[in-house]
């Protein structure tokens, strides 16, 4: 299987090659999950579901899309602010739904783990740069044999690449060692996913999954499309493949 993930579904593809061992426990916890004092067995089992597995077999080749792996500034600006009042993702989800007294648990967290069980946690400030959670992703092993792609975009053409960002994600977080190739494009975040460029280095990975010949791009080519309620026909430019071709 080839997994595909784009802005934050990249993050959460990442970490479908990866198995977590106990960098999450550790990004939230000061010790083992059985040596929490503050849980019932009940919730260490949950937590223990939630927080430690293993990467998915079946997958043998991932491909990022402006993936914020380090995070984006975002996750800090105004705006963000403003989303994570409205996203909260209570610490009971861990525990299976299990209310526990914070205080009783105290001792055993992590400053990030008193952070997201006072304040709990959100799609946005899970992508804060400094994330505990994120730094523990990029700590994970990834499968053996797993091959991974970066498609990274770049909104400012003359940005040299180390400071340029798609104007989300800065190249330093979607950048990641590794890759069996990273294909840079110039566009915006938002953009991206519909870029030419990035749909032919999708198709030229996706031929190179399936062990066949990539017959280089598919050239631009001129099709009849109706414009107007009256019919009348005007030239478009045709992206891809047509009539077997």
């Amino acid at each position: 299987m080839i997994i595909i993930g784009h802005s934050m579904g990249g993050i959460l593809s990442n970490a479908q090659i990866r198995s977590s061992e106990d960098t999450f426990t550790k990004a939230i916890f000061t010790k083992p999950i059985d040596e929490v004092d503050g849980l019932t067995e009940t919730q260490k089992v949950m937590a223990k579901k939630r927080l430690i597995y293993k990467a998915d077999p079946d997958i043998t080749r991932a491909v990022f899309v402006a993936a914020p792996h380090r995070g984006s500034s975002i996750a800090t600006h105004p705006i963000g602010n403003i989303i994570k009042k409205l996203i909260k993702f209570p610490i009971e989800i861990l525990t299976g739904g299990e209310i526990f007294r914070v205080e009783e648990l105290s001792a055993d967290l992590t400053d990030y783990g008193r952070h997201i069980a006072d304040r709990g946690a959100s799609s946005i400030n899970s992508l804060e740069p400094d994330n505990p959670m994120l730094r523990a992703v990029l700590d994970q092993p990834v499968k053996a044999g797993v091959k991974y792609h970066s498609i990274v975009g770049r909104a400012k053409v003359n940005d040299p690449l180390e400071q340029s960002s798609d104007g989300v994600v800065p190249y330093s977080s979607a950048h990641l060692d590794g890759a069996v190739s990273e294909k840079v494009i110039n566009a915006k975040h938002t953009g991206l996913t519909g870029h030419a460029e990035a749909i032919e280095e999708l198709r030229r990975i996706l031929y190179l999954h399936a062990g066949l010949s990539y017959p280089g791009p598919v050239a631009a080519e001129p099709v009849q499309v109706e414009t107007s309620s009256k019919k009348k026909k005007s030239k478009a430019l045709y992206y891809g493949h047509r009539n077997g071709r």
